[in-house]
């Protein structure tokens, strides 16, 4: 009989393996990774040759901008996140239970794909009341400032960690709209703005090419904005983060590339448990937003996309008990 154990592979995945790929996707750089772990590099590339023996196929690529992940590497960077922040849920067992209230403000672009991850995540936790609070960039950055909220996570240029890149897309209805292939692209076509905090993001994208929106219509909210476009009535520049479910069947959209990234921010102080345990949660939601936009499907001759910008994480899983909280007077918008 064959010995099924000498037809294995013989190298054995480990915790160390997972942690190093972790820490190049995070760094994009060898050296960079070894000096986060504390390790030497040649024992941070010999992790790499390590793991990419025990997976069968190469993990990472090195190139101008750095060291990125194949299409295995990133299905494999998933599951080693995956599989970290269970040891981490292992090794919170015996602690103290983690409780109070976390006031976390976002963008509404954060809100569509970030927000339910962390609250389905935060059931974890049963003692951990976690408020949601939706505003623009500006909003969510003086809430924090103020008090209003413990957390945010915003774009622009606040001091904060930067948990994703979001990269921006032109959008057109699919029923034989052009599709901007440039922010100069843009010039003289009927553009539909969104409300929800954008716009100085899109002017500062588009201002590159020295192209002015011509706006014609401004949606509140996302629905409105991809039915407007969907049915032919003007162009926009949306994140990644905020398309719908769906949104194939009456859009077409293009990735305007590396140019067009905004940084999504994590800002405001985690000195509690509840606050450390919500961030650890943002982190690793955003990690996997990451992955899940890289995947898409670009559209032909768009760059290649690696978002990546992930830091180290803790898992979970949201409150039976969160509950949303907005100012008063303060209307929520979809970004």
């Amino acid at each position: 009989m064959t010995d099924t154990l000498s037809n294995m592979n013989s190298v054995h995945i480990n915790l160390s393996m997972l942690r190093v790929l972790a820490a190049v996707a995070d760094t994009g750089s060898f050296s960079l990774a070894a000096d986060r772990l504390g390790l030497t590099q040649s024992a941070v590339s010999h992790a790499v040759r390590g793991l990419e023996q025990a997976a069968g196929t190469q993990l990472l690529l090195r190139g101008r901008r750095g060291i990125t992940t194949t299409a295995a590497g990133d299905a494999a960077l998933a599951a080693a996140r995956t599989a970290l922040a269970a040891v981490d849920d292992i090794a919170r067992l015996g602690q103290a239970p983690v409780e109070g209230v976390v006031r976390l403000a976002l963008v509404a672009s954060a809100s569509v794909r970030i927000a339910p991850a962390v609250l389905n995540r935060a059931r974890a936790w049963p003692a951990l009341n976690l408020r949601l609070l939706v505003g623009t960039d500006a909003e969510v950055a003086a809430w924090v400032a103020n008090g209003v909220a413990d957390l945010g996570l915003a774009f622009g240029d606040e001091q904060g960690e930067v948990v994703l890149d979001d990269r921006f897309y032109a959008i057109a209805t699919r029923q034989g709209g052009s599709v901007p292939a440039s922010p100069g692209d843009f010039a003289g076509l009927p553009f539909i703005m969104p409300a929800s905090g954008c716009e100085p993001m899109i002017r500062r994208i588009l201002g590159t090419a020295g192209v002015a929106p011509d706006v014609v219509l401004t949606a509140h909210d996302t629905a409105t904005l991809f039915a407007l476009v969907g049915a032919g009535h003007g162009v926009a520049l949306v994140p990644g983060l905020c398309f719908p479910a769906g949104w194939e069947a009456t859009i077409a959209r293009r990735d305007l590339g590396p140019e067009a990234d905004q940084p999504l921010r994590l800002i405001g102080a985690t000195g509690s448990a509840a606050g450390a345990v919500v961030a650890g949660l943002i982190r690793q939601a955003a990690s996997e937003a990451a992955v899940s936009l890289a995947a898409r499907p670009a559209p032909e001759g768009s760059p290649p996309r690696s978002p990546l910008r992930d830091r180290p994480i803790s898992a979970g899983t949201p409150p039976t008990s969160s509950s949303a909280q907005r100012p008063r007077g303060r209307r929520t918008t979809t970004r």
